[in-house]
């Protein structure tokens, strides 16, 4: 357990590395071998993870290592340093119920954070995520390490470093265990998991060797950003498909992403992109509380739409990229009535290439593209809780990204 005198006086008790290393790597909680020689990342985990810094071309002496919590929690299970959910009678944080223990040590972990400047901040874990963001969801859990977990024992964990993991974030600290400077963020697999599913030992490795130059150079964020017309106007819509039929019909290779957004039986939005650059979702409905939902535009104004799309995705000069393009060509057809012009689909090249690894859009926008950080759910229809504006947005990166 944590020796919390020691903690209490010296800041930094439980660390390994220069205190004013520009990198903190910010694990969850101590095994055997750390608890043993009161260091982080020591043990087993810590052997892989310098073989991932050497791969990553990381020199350690740039990197402060610490923990959530300084101390081996029972069976090396972090949840057993949080309070159970039948006895917990406070409100959650984050959707946890931390322990007194807890609240101490994030709250030294920030002092940590803003002892000195920092330029970059890796959280390992789900519960260093948790710590440094407000990116993660919680969830009951019931059993670990393939034993059930008893009822009166039961606590809330935190998920989504899968989700997140390769991200561009910024921090966001918890504000009743106190702040530091909003500092960049990169969420990784710790790599105590990557020991438990090794094929995610590559995309760590490329998280840290693509995206630790990234924040020391400060190239956090495309600039300028992407311009999203999200919605465009029927001025704009009917300029930027009569431009990119005009170049077509002069002999010019038109690339276009594209990528449509649905309400089962409906297309609701189409997108086209030409670039990272710009995007331009078409919404096709609006919502209404008298009749769920209207036309977006005038009869006129959609047929026009339709006929200049419709002459577009099936232009000879047009080749259109797409992410499980089948899903969206059954829409297309029954909406539109044509076949576009499919030149490349990024999901079935990813698999083609690098069979059983994952093919969803998310994980190859993490791999492949220079500015990434996680939008999307895999959900294939609109959620009509958001509204229609969010929707475009999120279909405008969904075409960037593509």
């Amino acid at each position: 357990m944590l020796d919390q005198t020691k903690s209490q006086v010296d800041l930094w008790y439980g660390t390994k590395g220069p205190p004013d290393a520009p990198i903190v790597f910010v694990a969850e909680s101590w095994g055997s071998e750390e608890a043993r020689l009161k260091k982080p990342l020591v043990g087993s985990s810590g052997v892989e993870l310098d073989r991932i810094l050497a791969r990553s071309n990381l020199n350690a002496s740039q990197v402060l290592f610490t923990n959530v919590v300084a101390a081996q929690p029972q069976g090396n299970e972090t949840w057993r340093f949080f309070e159970p959910k039948s006895t917990f009678k406070g409100s959650r944080t984050r959707g946890l119920a931390p322990s007194s223990l807890v609240c101490e040590e994030t709250s030294r972990l920030y002092r940590q954070i803003s002892a000195h400047p920092r330029r970059l901040i890796i959280a390992a874990g789900n519960y260093a995520l948790w710590a440094l963001s407000q990116c993660t969801s919680s969830k009951v859990l019931a059993a670990s390490n393939n034993r059930r977990i008893p009822p009166e024992q039961q606590t809330w964990v935190p998920s989504g470093i899968m989700t997140w993991r390769g991200s561009m974030l910024y921090t966001d600290p918890i504000p009743e265990f106190g702040t530091f400077p909003q500092t960049k963020l990169l969420p990784v697999i710790h790599p105590a998991g990557i020991m438990r599913a090794w094929y995610l030992r590559e995309p760590t490795i490329h998280d840290l060797r693509v995206r630790i130059p990234m924040a020391l150079r400060d190239d956090w964020r495309r600039s300028p950003s992407p311009t999203f017309l999200a919605p465009p106007s029927f001025a704009e819509v009917k300029s930027y498909l009569s431009g990119w039929l005009a170049r077509a019909d002069n002999g010019t290779s038109v690339r276009l992403a594209c990528d449509i957004e649905t309400i089962k039986p409906l297309l609701t939005v189409l997108g086209l992109s030409d670039g990272p650059d710009f995007a331009m979702s078409i919404p096709f409905i609006r919502l209404s509380k008298e009749h769920g939902f209207d036309s977006y535009w005038t009869p006129e104004q959609e047929a026009e739409i339709v006929w200049l799309l419709r002459l577009l995705l099936t232009h000879p000069q047009v080749e259109i990229d797409g992410q499980n393009f089948i899903y969206d060509t059954q829409y297309i057809q029954k909406w539109l009535g044509i076949t576009p012009n499919l030149d490349w689909d990024t999901m079935l090249c990813q698999n083609v290439l690098f069979p059983g690894t994952p093919k969803d859009l998310g994980y190859l926008a993490s791999m492949y593209c220079d500015y990434y950080w996680y939008w999307k759910e895999d959900s294939k229809d609109w959620d009509t809780k958001g509204t229609l504006e969010q929707n475009l947005i999120y279909n405008c990166q969904d075409l960037v990204n593509t």
